[in-house]
């Protein structure tokens, strides 16, 4: 009889398991089936923006010849390859005001912060006289979905990235305490010191400054304050041992491989940038465009009313065409 009670017991505790499961899951399609729809973008659309600036973006060079030793027996040649250089799309960096509104549908499940929402923050610089305004962006860094796919499958003419698709290497809601509260930065030199990384050219035409890395900037163009965050992100995934809760993004594969150097404000071969929302672009540029006498504003037409940016990060990636042999070299 106790057996058979035990038994029941451990089937309802199990079916009651099961229902809160379920429920739980439903909530939570329903919750993401309510935050799709209202999304700028989605994973399709980013792997077509993608695909359709890769002409322009690509960059695609001859660079010179690389040397393989090839041996039957006793005898051996050397054999050569093309080294090419070109760009990859290695991440999507998205920048939004609010928890939870990632402009990639799919991924912004990944945005949720509970410590602190975005949105605007004031004080005064002297009672009374004047208030200036920080904006608070979330950033997240996504590996882009094409670079373990199409681009891998091009192996044999071009280079690997080990970026890997999906793959979150920046999310500010898991740095919060750096995020927020920028310690250590807020010590370093380029912190305090105007000029030092800069975006654009101090003191004519600058958006902002790279450092410190936090979520907090002061008030000004919409999309050019998204567009230093999404650099300030990229600035960090691609260094060694900084203070923030990353995953590190560097590297390639294949004999004779160079990995790109890291990204460097006002440096288009230190990684460029494709809009993919609001306003899905088919070229690169690198951030800090003087614009002060355009007629038209670098941030004309770009202007989301939700706040929610997406870039493509393009890295130049420099490697040997393969061929069967033994990799000793290349020219230059």
């Amino acid at each position: 009889m106790t057996l058979v009670l035990q038994k029941k017991n451990k089937f309802y505790m199990r079916l009651q398991s099961f229902i809160i499961y379920l429920v739980i899951a439903v909530l939570l399609c329903c919750l993401l089936a309510s935050t799709v729809s209202a999304r700028d973008t989605n994973t399709i659309e980013i792997a077509n923006t993608t695909n359709l600036g890769a002409p322009a973006c690509l960059d695609y060079r001859i660079k010179g010849v690389c040397l393989w030793l090839m041996c039957w027996g006793p005898f051996c040649r050397v054999k050569t390859s093309p080294r090419i250089s070109h760009y990859n799309p290695d991440v999507v960096v998205s920048v939004y005001a609010r928890t939870f509104m990632n402009p990639w549908a799919e991924m912004a499940i990944l945005g949720m912060n509970p410590i602190y929402k975005g949105g605007t923050v004031s004080a005064p610089i002297r009672k009374g006289i004047s208030r200036w305004k920080l904006r608070f962006k979330n950033v997240d860094v996504i590996g882009n979905p094409l670079v373990s796919t199409t681009f891998r499958f091009r192996a044999m003419w071009a280079c690997q990235s080990k970026a890997i698709s999906f793959m979150p290497y920046f999310l500010s809601n898991l740095d919060s305490f750096s995020w927020m509260w920028g310690l250590p930065e807020r010590l370093f030199p380029q912190s305090y010191i105007p000029g030092l990384r800069e975006i654009g050219t101090f003191p004519l035409n600058t958006w902002g400054s790279v450092y410190p890395r936090v979520g907090f900037i002061a008030d000004g163009s919409e999309v050019k304050r998204s567009a230093v965050m999404a650099q300030r992100a990229a600035d960090i995934i691609t260094r060694r041992r900084q203070p923030h809760v990353y995953r590190r993004l560097r590297g390639c594969w294949g004999q004779g491989c160079e990995a790109p150097p890291t990204v460097k404000e006002n440096n288009p071969n230190r990684g460029k940038w494709q809009m993919i929302s609001p306003k899905p672009s088919l070229t690169c540029d690198v951030f800090g465009k003087n614009d002060v006498l355009s007629p038209v504003s670098w941030a004309g037409g770009k202007h989301d009313d939700e706040k929610q940016y997406a870039w493509n990060l393009w890295q130049k990636y420099t490697c040997c065409i393969p061929r069967i042999g033994l990799y000793i070299g290349h020219v230059p």
